[in-house]
């Protein structure tokens, strides 16, 4: 069973910075997200989200290998095309997988469910990601939603 957010930073309000592959081509991506991973151990954040913001899957891949001798706690979030989060955050040993947009008409379900079940992964979402159209759902049942995902 995932560990719940307390037990995976054993503090209430973790800070927790981003890392967005920023770099003219892999290799600089790698060494850029390497060396901010190195600073936030440095400066006492207590994690990290690798992200495909400026890169794609294969950047997050690459980080999350080249991450390994790192002992921040790590996460991992895919923004775009149809990788499995879950799936990359257990290459590392992640904790957790961020998902922007837990709408169900956004998420595959079924996958979305299998992973769950089957990897010790835990996920931090969010309700009506600034980039994504909205459900037409009410807040509160979109709430109620994305609780039962959680």
């Amino acid at each position: 069973m995932p560990l719940s957010f307390i037990q995976i930073f054993s503090i209430s309000k973790p800070i927790i910075g981003m890392i967005h592959l920023a770099g003219a081509n892999r290799a600089e991506k790698l060494r850029r997200a390497l060396d901010e991973l190195t600073i936030y151990e440095e400066e006492g954040v207590d994690g990290a989200i690798i992200e495909d913001y400026h890169g794609d899957f294969r950047d997050v891949r690459a980080a999350l290998l080249g991450s390994r001798d790192h002992t921040i706690i790590r996460g991992v979030n895919i923004l775009k095309g149809r990788a499995n989060p879950f799936d990359y955050a257990t290459l590392c040993g992640g904790k957790f997988v961020q998902l922007d947009n837990i709408q169900t008409p956004d998420l595959d379900l079924d996958d979305y469910n299998k992973s769950r079940k089957q990897l010790d992964v835990s996920v931090f979402g969010g309700v009506r990601f600034k980039y994504t159209r909205e459900t037409g759902n009410p807040l509160e049942q979109e709430r109620r939603l994305d609780s039962k995902l959680l």
